[in-house]
């Protein structure tokens, strides 16, 4: 079996969002993780689960150097601990608006955060649905392969029109999360200068 693709363009399985019948419905007892840990074959999807996982803990560390920038002070000291995800976005999204920041840099930050929360809600997701293996067949019936899916349960209730997540949606979701942290990283340095502008010109 082949390593691990860096790119998620070369992945081929479905379109996100149209999911995949498998051969039959999923049921509890083939609903196992030793597959994951132990099969070469598997490692792929765990690949691009982990790097949709950490990428999105990027996201969540911006709620606190957010928040940190705009109140000046440590990461430890924002009043954040504990809380969950949302309550922190929301909690930075009112900092922003009354930050000494121009109305530019608002409307480009509010934009950011909105893509971090849609991709944070994927994020939730595949963090707290169950995988399964499907035994996906062509249209003549014949096995065509095996693919370590999320159901995400989420969805629907019926089982017909459950939505498997395989790895190439995977791979979008990777590649959604490093485009906004990659643009609240730049929002960041924004707001750090004009902030430090914004002292300076306060205190002559």
């Amino acid at each position: 079996m082949s390593t691990c693709r860096t790119s998620a363009v070369a992945l081929k399985s479905n379109q996100p969002g149209q999911g995949v019948r498998s051969e039959q419905t999923p049921q509890m007892a083939n609903w196992t993780h030793n597959v994951l840990v132990n099969t070469e074959e598997h490692r792929e999807y765990a690949h691009w689960l982990g790097y949709a996982l950490l990428n999105c803990a990027v996201i969540e560390l911006f709620t606190y150097t957010f928040t940190a920038a705009i109140r000046q002070c440590d990461v430890f000291s924002t009043g954040l601990n504990g809380k969950s995800y949302s309550a922190r976005s929301k909690s930075v999204r009112h900092l922003v608006g009354q930050a000494a920041i121009s109305d530019d840099l608002k409307a480009k930050v509010k934009s950011a955060w909105q893509e971090a929360d849609a991709v944070m809600k994927q994020r939730n997701i595949i963090a707290h649905n169950p995988i399964t293996i499907l035994n996906v067949r062509d249209a003549d019936g014949a096995a065509k392969s095996q693919n370590v899916s999320v159901i995400d349960m989420t969805a629907t209730t019926d089982r017909e029109a459950v939505r498997y997540i395989q790895a190439a949606e995977l791979g979008k979701l990777v590649n959604r999360a490093q485009a906004v942290t990659a643009a609240l990283n730049g929002c960041l340095a924004q707001i750090r200068s004009q902030m430090a502008e914004s002292t300076r010109v306060s205190s002559l």
